[in-house]
């Protein structure tokens, strides 16, 4: 069986690329910025995404 880090994982599954256009989608939203974080753990099928809305 493969092993596959979430990193790993998020990259072959293109979620990143999801990633990017639904920010677009959300930036539309706000006339502040937002800022996406996707953070990983090596050796865990985990993914944490934190999204944080700045108003300037």
């Amino acid at each position: 069986m493969l092993t596959m880090t979430a990193a790993t994982y998020i990259i072959s599954q293109g979620i990143v690329e999801n990633m990017k256009m639904e920010a677009l989608k959300i930036a539309e939203l706000y006339e502040g910025s937002i800022k996406i974080e996707i953070n990983t753990s090596k050796g865990q099928e985990l993914a944490k995404v934190n999204i944080t809305e700045y108003n300037l």
